[in-house]
């Protein structure tokens, strides 16, 4: 018989804002330097830019307070989304706040 291990995840409405996302202002989010990910195309980055201009962005990015410096967000996950909204000129992203990341 497989044994299964049922594991526990936070309620999204414990989270922040009852699951709903923040706005934040995208020049507080730093990406986590631990993030393995390191390479990204930049045509794909520009496509989403332009779609980003277009519709907005439909996902929100996940962040966590910044370890160490107050008043800013790392980022858990979600980093090309925040790149191309920068490169959209966009100055705020929406964002969900998970510290159990």
């Amino acid at each position: 018989m497989l044994r299964t291990k049922h594991i526990t995840l936070p309620d999204l409405a414990d989270l922040d804002g009852g699951g709903q996302p923040r706005l934040l202002p995208i020049d507080s989010i730093d990406e986590d330097p631990e993030q393995p990910r390191r390479e990204f195309d930049s045509d794909s980055l520009r496509e989403l830019a332009e779609t980003i201009k277009a519709r907005g962005v439909r996902s929100p990015v996940s962040v966590r307070a910044h370890p160490s410096e107050s008043g800013r967000w790392m980022l858990n996950f979600g980093a090309r989304r925040l790149r191309a909204s920068r490169l959209a000129g966009r100055s705020d992203i929406p964002a969900f706040v998970d510290e159990a990341f």
